[in-house]
């Protein structure tokens, strides 16, 4: 018996993870149109009144008003209370695409772009070649009068010649050493061709494979020739000597970086590229084999050159600039914007030349107007460059080098300025035009806005109280932009301009927290946003951060590393390099202080991190078990958020996986048992996370006395989840039993040949059944646990969820096949060798040929071995067996619904109407059967119809065409792709991997799912269900209609119980026997299910067919409950079928589009019995609770929301249960009826064996059907077989009347708002009466209903709101009957519908 759990409230844990809010927040829809508001009021005032007293003559007495004193659930007026519907299976575990079978499948994210840079250079070498030649001007130069004459913003005409020459190459290496201190610089002061030389080889020499810097400037020296050649001097300095470049090149090699300072600069990079693409190619056809190990030399051509004009252009003259504008531009970007922009804007009268060389400040301060003023420069370059760049250019210039960084962002300067005095720069590689990039706009105005202090501070340098400067609002506006960009968003996924600055505003304490809360919203956009934000540079700053103390970063710190790590897990070296991720221990541990409310979501992240970080990294699981994190997530694991339960079960997982000293460690912990409890969370997630961590602590153990025990008392353990709800539990637990099966396979070998031996002991030799019970109870104790688990897989190998049963049917399948070809088979061959001869003339009329083309080949030898078998035969049998009869007999006791006569011809004799509960052999021989009776017969009655009126096959939709769905088999079988069905088969050597002789590694993708959860966005709603988006418009139009629908119906439902029932709707041919037949509250849909697998879904109102499918379940049983659930919203369809299954589907009026959401086993201790009802369900919607009883001695209480069985409640009966109904309101009550004639009640709020309150045994034989109303007066009614039909009341022993029905009722149903109830009888019958008995109608065959002779009424159902019901018989055709005012109200609906259809 299972432990009562407290269901009375729903758990609020699971529904918020497990279920959809629908009917909340849009009472008041502002963002719809006034006709749509008033049209919604009126259909809810319309509802309200609904509940008025419509009959004046109505007794005084209110238990006549509601029954069984259900008006205490209703308030003073008697209206009910207002539901908030939540709609179940619409997570994100149930969200399959077809064809997937319910199975938890990977989404397709953007790639991860290589945002890190594997080759990382530095500038280590800087040569500064000088052709000044001070006072001579080149015999090509014409200077204007005055003339630009500062080098290096020195005056060189001041000092001697050799002196100012001296201190202009000491000025300029000063103004390289801002941006690269380390490096080791050489000047060449007016060169000669051999210094130059010498210089070059020198610096090569001792950089290695590092970068080197050449600038070049050529002011005294003529302009550089188009042929490729710069000019030097001769020793004596009485000539101009031209250097080549292909000199230079061959000097300096690669990797290189060139600054050409000189007029017609464009002529050295046009030929140096020549140069390097004609080298390159030649080096390439020279090339020889290098040894290993050796680092080939960049090509030429990636050398990075800077000119200062094009191939024809002088660079500027003008005397307010210095001569070395470009190179000023390169080495003091502020201090030559500062002097362009004072003379760019004349009107600034109070602010001169000499005055900007003043401003205070450090570059490297920016807390000073100068180093502000950098820091800004630095974030609009970098913005430009983002904004204008590729990706891969970005990265190259902008984030490989610090001097090639610092160079290209000041070049950005440099083409604007050098282009207001007609010089066009050009480097290479070559960049976009960047000058009147709106981004220099904000450049100007920070730039206005300090030289508009600048008179003050300087004015007060010297006194007492000095002029405190105020920071510019660059940082702060462009913020604001971002967050403006942010609430907006990018349909195209492209990256916002501010990015880049962003990045830089995260070096100020005063907005870091802002932008650091800024980034975190972006990073939430998904995986592309992420990209773009390792593009633009974020890895250092946050690596950075990770060292800050301050509490206040702390959760919006872990929030953006969850997100990074869950794009991109590299980082693992980087958080292990400097201890960032104890950053994250310490917010894991329990007395971390976090100042947020939600602390647990955020402990939940950093169990996400650290599970990133120790994956597939020892490194990382060391560190990790040093700082204790074991402990601290144990701490976690009965946490009341389920995301940190489930991340702190992951995360000891990852730490301990393929790592024995940390499962040393959570072993004295007692981290198993921890583990083992939580088996039963609420939460399915929760439960595979605990069920994942358990499997990978099994795996890889050394084995001794003491691990054996261990690991068998933890597959005992585990073996609970043999009965979960959830798929992706039952595969997390094949996958932890697959560890068991791999290290003690020859245990499961033995197991598994005992259990043949007597079963094949049972099916010839009866009398030796004692002995072989005998035998059992000698096992010993190992054995016993193994014997358990290997029943437990034969049960998972054909279980309803095709993952699962692949997944366990290839355990199987290696177990047999190891137990086909081992020594141990020798004396089961004869025997074996029956079953696959028998199993192979079963099939070979459907799949005998597939079969066998699958089938591996073998050698011409045919012969057996004393040993062993042959590998044909071997794999022949491994195919087979556990398909064949003979596991039928050995499943009879472990798979409810699945029995076998001992005589294998017995299965073949069964009755075609016999019930679910005396099928036969559920799957042997049901993968061979490739037709239904009824294909080659026509109805169940063998009238043979023509080609044309057949009704198309039914697709299954887990897979298979026809209406049998077999057990998978490795020759039926395609090959399985890991990423699609959640496992991957790893091959052994050149084996096939669906062979059965292959090891099979099953692989979770379990883990990898889990991690997408930090991949979508978690800071705002699903946009679906944002107002205004077409997934809201349309629930909002579904919710009109049904409030319409309603509001139409329901003021007539007094006068539908006092009319006639005569109308005939609609007529439709099912083509098959209409066995079940159930109509939704709001759509035009009525699904028919026949008495075998099949089902069919019509428009009732058009009598058209929509779609016909096939349920699966297997042969000798049929469906014997049909539900919708989700009514609401978009319905579900809920099938439940002979052998105790439910399965449920979506999409499922939409041909080759239905899916299986998810299925299993609801009843697990099924009784056989001469009648049996298979598997009777009820669905509560507004508890979100299935009750389900059938063969059995329960009423089992499943919980949507959790996937997990809440109660067994006892039916205190020995008849099987026929039907069951129950309150919709409070779900409190619900009442059954038996097959030996009894109703009785029961009460969920009372303890489980005490929950039967009332019994009723009025009625004679079998319960045909009890029904209660959701609406109305809440009438119960009860009809039997016997011909009476009772309306009862819980409070009373005695029936408040009968209602002979004079003949047997085969189907009845109660309409659920008006006080009517219809019968069918096996004699054509329907009849009609109001609950007061009254009849109002007696039907029987006429022209369009059941043809034209006689037929059994088989089912019977009523439209929850409007006034028709359909009928169904055995001969196939269905009719729809309505009173008589059914025609007005299709007439009046038609008139309005084109109010509310979606738009």
């Amino acid at each position: 018996m299972r432990p009562r759990q407290n269901d009375n409230d729903n758990n609020d844990d699971a529904r918020s993870t497990n279920s959809t809010l629908v009917n909340a927040g849009m009472n008041s829809a502002n963002e719809q149109e006034d006709d749509t508001e008033a049209i919604i009021r009126d259909i809810r005032d319309g509802f309200r009144r609904q509940g008025e007293i419509l009959d004046g003559d109505v007794d005084e007495d209110e238990s006549y008003l509601f029954r069984h004193g259900f008006e205490l659930d209703f308030d003073e007026n008697g209206l009910p209370p207002e539901h908030v519907y939540y709609m179940f299976y619409t997570d994100k575990r149930h969200e399959v695409t077809t064809g997937h079978d319910a199975e938890i499948t990977l989404r397709e994210w953007d790639p991860l772009q290589d945002w890190r840079m594997r080759e990382k250079l530095k500038t280590i070498s800087v040569a500064l070649v000088l052709c000044l030649n001070i006072g001579i001007d080149p015999p090509d130069v014409v200077k204007t009068n005055p003339c630009a004459k500062l080098e290096a913003w020195i005056d060189p005409f001041l000092l001697p010649v050799p002196k100012s020459l001296e201190n202009i190459g000491k000025a300029l290496q000063a103004q390289y050493e801002v941006w690269q201190p380390r490096a080791r610089y050489k000047a060449a002061l007016d060169p000669s061709m051999e210094d130059t030389k010498k210089l070059c080889c020198v610096l090569r020499r001792n950089a290695k494979e590092e970068r080197i810097l050449f600038h070049y400037n050529g002011h005294g020296v003529p302009k550089p020739t188009s042929s490729g050649e710069i000019w030097v001097f001769n020793k004596n300095y009485t000539q101009y000597i031209p250097v080549s470049l292909l000199d230079l090149q061959s000097w300096l090699g690669s990797p290189c970086i060139y600054v050409y300072d000189c007029s017609a600069a464009g002529n050295i990079l046009l030929s140096f590229n020549r140069f390097a693409e004609k080298r390159d190619m030649d080096a390439t056809k020279q090339a020889t084999p290098q040894p290993p190990g050796t680092v080939p030399a960049p090509p030429l051509r990636d050398c990075i050159q800077l000119a200062a004009c094009g191939p024809d252009e002088w660079l500027p003259m003008n005397p307010d600039l210095p001569a070395d504008i470009f190179t000023a531009c390169l080495t003091t970007p502020i201090e030559i914007a500062l002097r362009w922009f004072v003379l760019q804007h004349p009107l600034l009268h109070n602010v001169t030349v000499d005055m900007v060389t003043r401003i205070p400040g450090k570059l490297n301060d920016r807390r000073t107007p100068l180093g502000e003023l950098n820091w800004i420069f630095t974030s609009i370059t970098d913005t430009i460059a983002w904004n204008v760049l590729s990706r891969d250019l970005f990265k190259t210039l902008f984030r490989q080098d610090l001097m090639v960084a610092a160079l290209f962002r000041n070049y950005l300067l440099a083409d604007r300025i050098m282009r207001s005095q007609k010089c066009t720069p050009m480097s290479s590689p070559a960049l976009p035009p960047t000058h009147q990039h709106p981004m220099w706009d904000s450049w100007d105005l920070a730039l206005d806005m300090c030289l508009a202090q600048l008179p003050a501070l300087l004015q007060s340098e010297g006194s007492a109280s000095p002029v405190e400067y105020q920071p510019s609002m660059f940082f702060t506006e462009q913020l604001m932009a971002f967050e403006v960009w942010l609430g907006h968003g990018s349909p195209s996924h492209e990256a916002p301009e501010q990015l880049a600055i962003v990045l830089q505003v995260l070096l100020s304490q005063v907005h870091r927290l802002r932008a650091l809360l800024l980034l975190s919203q972006f990073l939430d956009l998904g995986p592309w946003a992420v990209n773009h934000a390792l593009a633009v540079g974020i890895s250092p700053y946050v690596l950075k951060l990770l060292q800050s103390p301050a509490a206040d970063l702390k959760p919006v710190l872990v929030f953006i590393w969850a997100r990074l790590l869950a794009v991109d897990r590299s980082f693992q070296n980087d958080l292990l390099k400097d201890s960032g991720f104890v950053y994250f221990v310490g917010i894991l541990g329990v007395n971390a202080g976090m100042p947020l409310r939600n602390v647990s979501e955020h402990r939940a992240m950093c169990a996400f991190i650290l599970a990133t970080f120790c994956r597939d990294f020892p490194q990382g699981q060391q560190a990790c078990l040093k700082q204790q994190v074991i402990q601290y997530c144990l701490t976690h694991v009965a946490d009341g958020d389920h995301l940190l339960r489930q991340w702190a079960c992951l995360c000891i997982g990852q730490l301990w996986k393929n790592y024995n000293e940390a499962k040393g460690v959570g072993l004295q912990l007692l981290a198993h048992e921890r583990l083992t409890m939580i088996l039963s969370d609420p939460i399915p997630e929760v439960r595979a996370a605990a069920m994942w961590s358990l499997g990978t602590f099994v795996s890889n153990l050394d084995h001794n006395e003491q691990v054996i025990q261990l690991q068998n008392s933890l597959a005992m353990s585990a073996l609970v989840a043999t009965t979960d709800a959830s798929p992706i539990v039952r595969k997390e637990l094949v996958i932890f039993l697959s560890s068991l099966v791999f290290d003690h396979l020859s245990v499961f070998v033995t197991v598994a040949s005992e259990l043949l031996s007597s079963e094949h002991q049972l099916a010839g030799k009866r009398e030796q059944k004692f002995k072989v019970v005998d035998d059992r109870q000698d096992k010993t104790g190992q054995q016993a646990v193994y014997s358990v688990i290997w029943k437990a897989l034969l049960c998972l190998s054909v279980d309803s969820n095709r993952g699962v049963a692949t997944a366990a049917s290839k355990l199987v399948d290696y177990v047999n096949f190891q137990l086909l070809s081992g020594p141990i088979a020798q004396t089961l061959t004869p025997a074996l060798q029956q079953h696959a001869l028998k199993s192979q003339s079963l099939t070979s009329s459907s799949m005998g040929s597939l079969q066998q083309s699958n089938l591996p080949q073998s050698s011409p030898d045919r012969s057996y071995s004393s040993t062993t078998l042959s590998h044909r035969t071997a794999t022949k049998m491994a195919n087979t067996l556990k398909r064949s009869a003979s596991l039928a007999v050995t499943l009879k006791n472990y798979i409810p619904g699945y029995s076998s006569s001992p005589n294998p011809e017995s299965s073949k004799q069964g009755s075609a109407n016999s019930s679910a509960s005396n099928a036969r052999s559920a799957q042997d021989s049901g993968y061979g059967a490739a037709t239904d009776s009824r294909q080659s017969s026509g109805g169940a009655n063998g009238s043979t119809r023509s080609a044309g009126s057949g009704a198309p096959r039914p697709r299954s939709v887990h897979g298979d065409i026809g209406y049998v769905q077999s057990s998978p088999t490795f020759a039926q079988l395609p090959p399985t792709n890991g990423a699609a069905t959640g496992y991957g088969v790893a091959t052994n050597g050149s084996t096939d991997p669906n062979h059965p002789e292959a090891r099979p590694q099953l692989d979770s993708v379990f883990y990898d799912w889990c991690c997408e959860y930090f991949l979508e966005p978690q800071m705002k709603g699903v946009e679906g269900d944002e107002p205004g988006s077409v997934n809201y418009n349309e629930r909002l139009w579904r919710r009109v209609r049904n409030e319409k629908i309603i509001y139409e119906c329901h003021p007539q439902r007094e006068q539908a119980g006092s009319s006639k029932w005569d109308t005939n709707v609609q007529s439709m041919n099912n083509e098959s026997a209409a066995m079940h037949l159930v109509m939704h509250s709001y759509e035009p849909h009525m699904v028919i299910a026949d008495d075998k697998r099949n089902l069919s879904v019509w428009n009732w109102k058009e009598g058209q067919l929509l779609n016909r499918f096939s349920n699966s379940n297997p042969r000798g049983t049929s469906i014997t409950s049909v539900k919708f659930i989700n009514e609401e919203d978009v319905a579900m369809l809920l099938v439940a079928s002979g052998e105790g299954v439910v399965r449920l589907y979506r999409k499922y009026d939409e041909q080759n589009q239905t899916d299986i959401v998810t299925s299993w086993r609801v009843l697990t201790d099924m009784l056989p019995s001469s009648k049996g009802t298979g598997t009777i369900t009820d669905w509560q919607q507004g508890r979100g609770a299935l009750l389900v009883g059938g063969d059995a001695r329960v009423i089992r209480v499943w919980d949507a929301a959790r996937e997990f069985c809440i109660s067994d409640i006892p039916t205190r009966s020995g008849a099987p249960v026929t039907s069951i109904t129950s309150d919709q309101v409070s779900g409190n009550i619900f009442v059954v009826g038996f097959g030996d004639g009894a109703v009785r009640v029961y009460d969920r709020r009372q303890p489980q064996h005490d929950a039967m309150v009332m019994t009723w045994k009025k009625h004679k034989s079998w319960i045909q059907n009890v029904r209660m109303q959701r609406g109305g007066f809440r009438e119960l009614v009860s009809g039997s077989v016997d011909g009476t039909i009772k309306v009862w009341d819980v409070r009373q022993q005695e029936a408040l009347r009968t209602i002979p029905v004079r003949d047997t009722v085969s189907a009845l149903d109660l309409h659920h708002h008006a006080p009517v109830v219809a019968c069918g009888t096996p004699s054509q019958y329907i009849k009609v009466w109001n609950v007061n008995g009254d009849g109002l109608s007696t039907v029987r065959s006429y022209s369009g209903l059941f043809g034209q002779r006689q037929a059994k009424v088989t089912s019977l159902g009523f439209h929850p709101h409007e006034y028709v019901f359909g009928v169904g018989g055995d001969d196939g055709w269905v009719s729809i009957l309505g009173w008589s005012g059914t025609s007005n109200l299709s007439q009046q609906q038609q008139q309005q519908q084109h109010l509310y259809q979606p738009q």
